[in-house]
């Protein structure tokens, strides 16, 4: 069975290589098989047209189009597909710039329906008429409307497919190819998968089936598809939300924080995606703090080191500290700021083979800690007493040191850099100072958001005179 994950950061890893599609113009391109040769592309008796569409178009345009028998897309005054006869319009409306499947089909009833992404119009239409003229993809003659986006896998069965069929074609909005749908093979008569680099037509992989000719130069193109997300389980029922974030994976499974309800609070959950989702995956793992309380508290982001997890718990009597999961038990690592005060330790990161992160209390503000594994210290009290010497926006290594917004009393919050001994400014990028009332405060650049890419750090900063930009 396929497995639906919502979470944010595995779509991406689950993007399919590139393919080859056709591009529109949306002027006078088009394709198109002669009537002369449509033992392949003719509509008589029960039949399904399938295609993927890319829309970049904002007009009414055609997809397919052959002895009046068409499915268009009727612009961004709508944002639906409509097939005709009929003016049968689609379930859902349908942006563009992003994939769709169009499935058009007619079954023993002569009864003709339209499908997009997998999800069936409510209304269709009786017609038995034979469609054996011209064959136009993405041109109405009659209307002089063309199609201005991308196309692939356009295909013609001589049946109708089934709604599960339909459903294994769309795959969750990875092209599935139309020769794997099971109990159809017999009934493809035409199937254009576009997969070519070069050439003035598109191959029919289908035995004696007619190429299409690319008339005015429709353009071959690469192209990125991917999954469309889809709910992989409702954690918490009814329309409060659970609220999931925080997502790493550990040991091939997936843990992350979200509220679940049955006076619970926010407590860590796991996903298994070796196995399908349920109401025992995922499952909620902690209870750090007895009751309604959230056990699990807020930081920029978790971090696996040394086979171990590391976020920020609460179990309501020393308050927000650092804490470590190992696969069975939670341990609550230190008590910075003793009692049930919060330290709330924030930009986990690690460097020299140690875990360092901000954290506060209430004799040195927030500054810079380190944890070697057996013990948690403070780096330095940079901005001494009360005054935090660490700010926000994140932590980076970069060439061998740890880069964070820090701030002293004679730069206010600027780019610090510490290279395992000392603490030391980069650059005081918004020099100068400011007056507020009687009192003098120096100007501020906020460096944060920090990325190494390409042997550089790149970073958002202010500058007095340019305002907040990106900065290397």
């Amino acid at each position: 069975m396929k497995k639906f994950i919502l979470f944010p950061f595995l779509l991406s890893s689950l993007i399919i290589g590139q393919s080859y599609v056709l591009n529109f113009d949306g002027s006078n391109d088009y394709l198109s098989v002669a009537a002369s040769d449509n033992a392949s592309t003719k509509l008589d008796g029960q039949f399904t047209v399938s295609a993927w569409v890319f829309i970049e178009g904002a007009d009414r345009q055609q997809i397919f189009y052959n002895d009046d028998a068409e499915l268009e897309w009727l612009g961004t005054s709508y944002n639906f597909f409509r097939m005709q006869p009929g003016s049968v319009p689609s379930f859902s409306k349908s942006a563009r710039y992003q994939w769709h499947h169009v499935v058009m089909t007619r079954n023993s009833s002569n009864s003709i329906q339209i499908y997009v992404n997998g999800d069936l119009s409510k209304n269709y239409v009786s017609n038995s008429d034979t469609r054996d003229d011209i064959l136009y993809i993405g041109r109405d003659p009659d209307q002089g409307e063309y199609f201005d986006g991308s196309m692939d896998e356009i295909a013609i069965w001589s049946t109708e497919l089934s709604a599960t069929q339909i459903n294994t074609l769309y795959n969750n909005g990875v092209p599935e190819s139309a020769t794997n749908i099971s109990g159809a093979a017999s009934s493809l008569q035409s199937y254009w998968k576009l997969e070519q680099l070069t050439g003035s037509t598109a191959a029919n992989i289908v035995t004696n089936g007619a190429a299409l000719t690319l008339n005015n130069g429709p353009t071959w193109e690469k192209f990125k598809q991917s999954p469309v997300p889809e709910i992989m389980y409702n954690i918490r029922s009814g329309s409060q939300s659970a609220s999931p974030e925080n997502f790493i994976e550990n040991n091939s499974k997936i843990y992350f924080k979200a509220d679940g309800g049955s006076n619970k609070g926010s407590e860590m959950w796991v996903f298994d995606p070796a196995n399908d989702a349920s109401s025992t995956n995922p499952t909620r793992i902690s209870d750090i703090r007895s009751g309604s309380g959230s056990g699990v508290s807020w930081t920029d982001h978790w971090l696996v080191w040394n086979n171990k997890l590391y976020f920020v718990g609460n179990d309501g009597t020393y308050g927000d500290e650092l804490y470590s999961y190992d696969g069975s038990s939670f341990t609550r690592i230190t008590d910075i700021y003793s009692g049930s005060n919060a330290s709330s330790p924030n930009y986990l990161t690690i460097y020299n083979d140690k875990l360092y992160f901000s954290a506060y209390n209430s004799d040195y503000g927030t500054e810079l800690y380190v944890y070697d594994g057996t013990s948690v210290s403070l780096v330095k009290d940079y901005a001494s007493g009360s005054q935090s010497g660490f700010g926000w926006g994140g932590m980076a290594v970069y060439n061998s040191k740890l880069y964070y917004q820090g701030y002293s009393s004679d730069t206010g919050y600027e780019l610090y850099s510490y290279d395992g001994t000392d603490i030391s400014l980069v650059k005081d990028i918004n020099t100068g100072t400011y007056t507020s009332g009687s009192t003098t405060y120096h100007n501020n650049s906020y460096p944060g958001v920090f990325a190494d890419f390409d042997s550089k750090l790149f970073f958002n900063a202010t500058d007095a005179t340019i305002g907040g930009e990106l900065f290397y």
